[in-house]
């Protein structure tokens, strides 16, 4: 957490962002008992402006690392990395623990940081080293309250196949964690939406210990005037708080759900759904696209990468939790399997090949002028489609999602016996600290030939 390292994180995150921190990404998290199949499902679009360049690597337990941390050496992780972005990246490790987030600006403007704070080494250590989603909580929280958190603000969505919760990190060494409850659906556009926050419930909340008094504080909170203590009232952005583009994105997540609120400035943290969400109504709902700035767009224009995690607790990890991954945009792309019992991803899809370990000492250094510098990498063929799709809409992009749509319906009716064909011939494969080679190879090639059956097409 050198100072130097951080001032140069913040200014590639100034550089690749520039002014628009309008639409820095969109959640939707459902509770196991509230999808069809008992999973825990999380979505996740990311969006940014400047030049983005998505790769794609599985790391391995013996190239980390492995000096103890929170009692425990390093565990191996699927990466889905954006050079030079400091909050972009996402991440499942061996363990079934995934993690993404939102920037959600906050109030604070007297941050305590020590030795500049920290950013991307929050998800990073989620990754390494979380074995739950509740373990992810607390490691969070310790390194911002230990450190301070060097940003306005964000919200961390980590999950694994039993529950998710969501860490809302404020500049400086406050945050505040809620569980999602097992039958809710949260959704979170691009501010706070953690409201109660009830320290004696353990079960269901976490915060740094100062989280209310601090806020009587700074004036922020006034129990005799406000009643319960909220978090998002007392630690958000004003301004971001009441945005139309924020509001109505988070209704419209509610809709796209099939739930109507009729109160759009009092959203509920969580809400039960009517049905059973299943892995398909997310996707849909994080494809949702409005040209232009519309307000209540699900993905933008700037949205460079689609993710919907699934973690089933009926299955073998390697198996059980799969990052459905729609590389590019996700209102032309269809999301692709992307088993945690994989070892690989196409050289296509990273500058490196498979060379992470040069990827990670590589992350905020190599990040200019990367699609001169890598032409052969297959994302740019993502990112030129849906540049000219949106620059001339019709026919060009009712063909795209036409042939999206048939790869999808494709993927979605092998799966099932696909992983019963996996499960029947690598029984008893699971992960006890390394990956079962025949396994991986077999989901590595699952993967590779959808993969290259989609880029024929363009």
């Amino acid at each position: 957490m050198m100072k130097a390292l951080l001032s140069a994180i913040l200014m590639s995150c100034t550089l690749l962002c520039g002014a628009q921190d309008s639409f820095n990404c969109y959640a939707i998290i459902a509770g196991r008992d509230a999808t069809s199949d008992g999973s825990v499902i999380l979505g996740h679009n990311e969006d940014d402006t400047g030049e983005q360049m998505f790769n794609a690597y599985f790391t391995l337990p013996r190239d980390i690392d492995q000096k103890k941390q929170y009692g425990r050496k390093a565990t191996g992780y699927f990466w889905a990395e954006f050079p030079g972005m400091p909050t972009a990246d996402a991440f499942m490790n061996d363990n079934g623990v995934a993690v993404v987030s939102d920037n959600c600006k906050s109030r604070e403007d007297s941050p305590e940081l020590v030795d500049g704070g920290v950013l991307y080494e929050v998800r990073v250590n989620v990754a390494r080293y979380a074995r739950s989603a509740r373990e992810a909580v607390d490691i969070i929280g310790n390194l911002v309250s230990t450190y301070g958190y060097a940003e306005s603000g964000r919200t961390y969505i980590v999950a694994d196949s039993r529950e998710a919760w969501l860490v809302a990190v404020v500049h400086g060494r406050h945050w505040a964690a809620a569980r999602v409850p097992d039958n809710g659906v949260v959704i979170i556009p691009n501010y706070y939406v953690i409201d109660r926050v009830d320290l004696a419930d353990t079960a269901n909340y976490a915060a740094s210990d100062d989280i209310i008094s601090y806020a009587v504080e700074r004036g922020w909170y006034n129990p005799e005037k406000d009643g319960e203590f909220s978090f998002r009232n007392a630690y958000a952005n004003d301004r971001s708080r009441v945005k139309p583009f924020n509001v109505e994105r988070h209704i419209d997540g509610f809709k796209a759900l099939g739930i109507e609120t009729s109160d759009p400035f009092n959203r509920p943290f969580s809400f039960v759904p009517e049905n059973k969400i299943s892995v398909t109504d997310i996707m849909t709902a994080l494809s949702s696209h409005r040209r232009g700035y519309a307000v209540g767009s699900l993905s933008r224009n700037s949205t460079v990468l689609s993710t919907v995690f699934q973690m089933r607790p009926y299955l073998p990890k390697a198996i059980g939790c799969v990052c459905f991954l729609a590389v590019g945009h996700p209102g032309v792309e269809p999301f692709f399997p992307v088993y945690l019992g994989m070892s690989r991803m196409p050289k296509g899809l990273a500058r490196y090949g498979d060379n992470y370990v040069k990827a990670e000492k590589k992350h905020f250094t190599d990040c200019a002028g990367m699609r001169e510098r890598y032409p052969a990498c297959s994302w740019w063929k993502h990112l030129d489609r849906w540049d000219a799709i949106y620059k001339n809409p019709g026919s060009l992009e009712f063909q795209a999602t036409a042939k999206a749509a048939m790869l999808q319906d494709e993927i979605f009716s092998a799966q099932a016996a696909f992983e019963r064909e996996m499960i029947e011939k690598h029984t008893p494969s699971r992960f006890h600290g390394y990956k079962d080679f025949h396994l991986a190879d077999d989901l590595n090639r699952n993967f590779e030939e959808y993969y290259a059956k989609w880029l024929f097409n363009f």
